[in-house]
């Protein structure tokens, strides 16, 4: 059994939705690969992202982040913004990975 807290609006809209599919479980499917899928546009944009400051740098974002997480750099406005993309990627991963 599934539970969800919703506002009765969205309650609504969401009983709409069902109506329409027979098998609730092909729709929780299309709902997970729908998240799935822009899990790994995020992470390919992320990854687009944190490859400029590694060229910019020479050096890879898990060797970076983790000197980072040390102490070994300080905190330059690119290397907080790398550390902080580099963690929202973890964050992502860990996600998607739930769900395969």
């Amino acid at each position: 059994m599934l539970y969800m807290k919703l506002s009765p609006a969205t309650e609504r809209k969401f009983h709409k939705i069902l109506a329409y599919y027979q098998n609730h479980d092909f729709l929780a499917q299309k709902i997970i690969d729908t998240e799935i899928r822009e899990l790994r546009d995020s992470i390919g944009n992320i990854s687009e992202e944190l490859r400029m400051f590694e060229k910019k740098y020479q050096i890879s974002s898990e060797d970076f982040y983790r000197k980072f997480e040390n102490g070994e750099y300080d905190d330059h406005e690119d290397y907080m913004i790398w550390a902080g993309s580099y963690e929202v990627l973890l964050k992502k991963q860990g996600k998607l990975a739930d769900l395969k």
